[in-house]
Formats: C-alpha cells, structure tokens, sequence
C-alpha cells in the first residue's frame, strides 16, 4: 500500500509589493518653493534696506562740517591796572605801583611807592622807567671787553613795536660803576631824540612787556596820527607826515589838506 503524501499546513510567504511614494508627499513638495522664496525674497530685500540706510548714515557722516572751534577769549592781563596819563606819554603799570615824574621826559615807577612830580637832583631808580634824550648810542657789544672794567654786554637783541614804532629790546648786563647790574631795555630813536624804556626785574620779564603793550605817545612829534597835513604849503616840512605815515586828503582837489595815517603792513 502506497504511503499517504504530507499535506502542508504552513501558509506561503508572499513577496511585499514594491513600494510607492505617498499621495500626500506631492502637495508639499509643491509648496515648499512657494513658501520659501518669499521668506527669501523678504530677507533679501531687509538686508538691502539695512545697508542702504548704513550708506545713508556714514555719508551724512562724512560730509557733515567739523564743527568750527572758536578761540578762547584771552583776558586782558592789564585790565585792572591803573593808567598813567602825564603830558607826553600814557601808559598802564600794577595797581600797586606809583610814579616819581621828575620832568616830562623822564618819570620812574616802582611798587608801593606815592605818586610825586617833583625835581629829581639825584640819580632815581625804579622798576620801570622811560625817558627822553638827544642822539644816544645804544650799546652793542656782545663780548666782555679786555681794556677797561666798566662796560655793558648785551644780548638777546630783537626788534619790537611800541606804540607802532620800532623798538630794538635787549638785555643788557652793566659791569663796574654807578647802576651795575641787568637790565631790559628798549630804545626808539626818531627825530634825533632816544626814548629810553628800562626794566629791573628781569625774572619776571612779562611785565615789561605788558607795560610796553600799553605805551603811547600824546606828544605830536613822536605820535603823527591825526597830524594836519597837505594843504597849500604842503611841501612845508611840518605840513608832511613822517616816515610809516601817509597823508589821507580829505578832498580831491588841488591844495586839499588831510591827516596822517599809519601806512598798512
């Protein structure tokens, strides 16, 4: 008798079908480039107007003016210092300084001293003096002499303008003698006549300066501003201005007359 054949309970494997990509994926796929170009676009166009107004600002930057720095108002050192007005010169020293005038071509001014007009017949002295002479000859030398024991050596020789006029100022270092010792000194020489300017405290030189700065002239040979000049005898001497001035005619016409100015630097 034939065997009986095995009947095969177990269920055959089947193959997975290959797989498809899903529905749903597309519509994504589709909006993904809609979605993300505008954000791109927007990003790109921020950024650009960002650095459109950075331009904007750095130009007004570079091109706004530096703002213009005006100069401190110097105060006047001489403001509250006292004013000396005699018949031919004015000029300011300290407040606390008084004069000793001996005549109207000399006067003498020192510290703490009482204002006096008086005769001088012995040798004055002071801080700051000016005075007047006839031709004078302003000392020179520069190197200690070897033949006598009583000289004067200058240095630091400069030109400077008192009252528009030139001035030569110098130290100067007076060696043997009556009134040994240094000086500041200033000269103008006009006219034939020497203004002499001296100065005692030599350190603290500013001021001499200071003084000089304030110094005029009010007799009419030695201050021409304003003269008369011109007119019919116009080639009179005292009816010309000197040299640095100018005649300014009043009138254009023949004979016109008119006042002497200061020539322009």
């Amino acid at each position: 008798m034939d065997p009986i054949p095995e009947i095969s309970t177990a269920t055959p494997v089947q193959s997975a079908p290959p797989s498809t990509p899903s529905k749903k994926r597309f519509p994504f796929l589709l909006l993904l480039p809609i979605i993300v170009l505008p954000v791109l676009s927007a990003l790109i166009a921020y950024l650009f107007a960002q650095n459109m107004v950075l331009r904007q600002q750095l130009a007004k930057i570079q091109t706004s003016p530096s703002p213009i720095l005006t100069p401190a108002t110097v105060a006047d050192p001489t403001a509250r210092w006292r004013t000396i007005s005699r018949k031919n010169w004015q000029f300011k020293i300290p407040a606390n300084w008084g004069y000793l005038e001996c005549n109207d071509d000399a006067i003498y001014t020192n510290p703490g001293i009482i204002d006096a007009t008086k005769e001088c017949n012995f040798g004055p002295s002071g801080t700051f003096w000016a005075s007047k002479s006839g031709p004078y000859k302003i000392p020179n030398d520069t190197l200690i002499p070897t033949d006598t024991e009583i000289y004067t050596v200058v240095s630091n020789t400069k030109s400077i303008l008192i009252d528009g006029k030139h001035a030569i100022l110098q130290e100067e270092n007076h060696v043997g003698g009556q009134g040994a010792g240094k000086y500041l000194f200033a000269y103008i020489q006009k006219n034939q006549s020497t203004y002499i300017f001296g100065y005692t405290d030599i350190d603290n030189p500013i001021i001499f300066d200071q003084i000089l700065s304030t110094f005029k002239f009010l007799d009419q040979n030695t201050n021409p501003e304003g003269k008369f000049c011109g007119g019919i005898a116009a080639n009179l001497p005292q009816n010309q201005c000197p040299e640095g001035y100018t005649c300014k005619m009043k009138d254009n016409y023949p004979d016109a007359s008119g006042v002497c100015v200061i020539n322009a630097p």
